[in-house]
Formats: structure tokens, C-alpha cells, sequence
């Protein structure tokens, strides 16, 4: 359990089993201490063999925000990933979501659209609207 503050805790949830990141989606998810309500959720998996772990649906409800409590839920997947041996973390975001992007920035990852290939479009309509950041 990761103490975001007096009221966020962040835990783990819906693993499917011991090796589940490296079969499948694995998430965790940040309850409130005290009503133990759901308050932010990410999921992730792992991908190119082991060696990246792809960070996805990263949510915190609007009460909740502005708290850390997105920062403490993607600590929390870059620690379960490196303990599965993964050397990177990758994720998309939005290029207009401004804010997600800022605080991606401030766990260390950074843009590397080019890592997708000059013709990534093709395959992959999102990359007209979303930036792939990684660690």
C-alpha cells in the first residue's frame, strides 16, 4: 500500500492470477481510506517480450485530483513492472491534454513519437492525435 495522503491509499487490484501482467491486463487502483472508495485506476501490461511495460487508463475522479494521487499510481505500475524485469515504460496520451502531459513529464518519461516509425499512421490512426511518451 502506497499512503497518497491522510485519505488515498493506493493497492493493488484484479491481478487474474500471479503472473497476470505478463498474460494479460494487471491493474491498480487508489481507494479512499476511510470509505474505501475507488478514487483512480491504471492499468497495465507488459509487451515486447518483458522488456516495456505499457501504461493505460489512467483515471482519477474529479474530487480527487490535483492530489498526486496519478503520480502515485504510475510509481506504483513502474514498480510492479521492473520487479516483473522490465527496463521501460511507455504510455500515449492525448497531445491536447496538457496537464497529463505536464505531469508525465514530471515522473521522468518524455515524447518519442519518433519510435513509432515515419509511417505509423498507417497502422495507427491515434498517432494523429496522440503522443507516445516513455521512460
Amino acid at each position: 500500500r502506497d499512503v497518497v495522503d491522510d485519505a488515498v491509499v493506493v493497492v493493488d487490484a484484479h491481478r487474474g492470477g500471479a503472473d497476470a501482467p505478463r498474460r494479460g491486463i494487471a491493474r491498480v487502483v487508489a481507494k479512499d481510506a476511510t470509505t474505501d472508495a475507488v478514487v483512480g485506476w491504471c492499468a497495465f501490461w507488459m509487451k515486447d517480450g518483458g522488456a516495456t511495460a505499457f501504461v493505460s487508463g489512467l483515471e482519477v475522479r474529479a474530487a480527487h485530483r490535483r492530489r498526486g494521487v496519478a503520480s502515485a499510481l504510475v510509481r506504483r505500475v513502474e514498480r510492479e513492472c521492473a520487479a516483473l524485469g522490465a527496463s521501460r515504460c511507455a504510455l500515449s496520451v492525448n497531445k491536447t491534454n496538457r496537464v497529463a502531459m505536464a505531469t508525465y513529464e514530471r515522473l521522468g518519461y518524455v515524447v518519442d513519437d519518433e519510435a513509432r516509425g515515419a509511417m505509423a499512421w498507417v497502422m495507427d490512426p491515434l498517432v494523429l492525435v496522440q503522443h507516445r511518451m516513455s521512460k
